[in-house]
């Protein structure tokens, strides 16, 4: 059996994203995106198990950028809390109304049970984020700039 390389898992999410934005994810095929790639279905599959994870992450390394963007407005270092949240919030909004976002969503949505998607898509997206709105919290609550507090609970109400 050969070695799975990053290079090669790169060039399958290079040439999908291709494919899908040619075709659609519906029309999309792993039998086109495995022609255009070189070799067999069953090198596809060693590395994306389905379709579905094959576009979840087609969409996740599109999105990463601004996600990390959106999420850098949690400066550790600021002083005003308050505003720090508000530029969060905003650009969090912006971010998960975004077209390319909304289209996941419905992606997800429509296939919930039928695949990984949901769990993987929340596991990147809005748990990573309420873990990062929640170390946030905590960090101000340690310096005195928020009241004593549990931050995970915090992140609930904030979101």
């Amino acid at each position: 059996m050969k070695k799975k390389t990053e290079a090669k898992r790169q060039a399958i999410v290079d040439i999908a994203a291709e494919v899908f934005r040619e075709s659609g994810f519906e029309r999309a095929s792993m039998s086109e995106i495995c022609r255009r790639v070189g070799g067999s279905k069953a090198t596809i599959y060693n590395y994306f198990s389905s379709k579905e994870i094959l576009f979840f992450e087609v969409m996740h390394q599109a999105n990463d950028a601004e996600f990390r963007a959106v999420h850098a407005e949690l400066d550790h270092a600021a002083d005003d809390i308050a505003e720090a949240l508000r530029n969060f919030g905003n650009g969090l909004l912006t971010f998960i109304y975004s077209p390319a976002i909304l289209a996941l969503r419905r992606q997800v949505l429509t296939n919930i049970g039928h695949c990984e998607l949901g769990r993987t898509c929340y596991e990147l997206g809005p748990k990573r984020s309420m873990q990062e709105v929640s170390e946030f919290l905590r960090a101000a609550v340690e310096k005195g700039k928020l009241r004593l507090c549990d931050p995970a609970v915090a992140t609930l109400h904030l979101r």
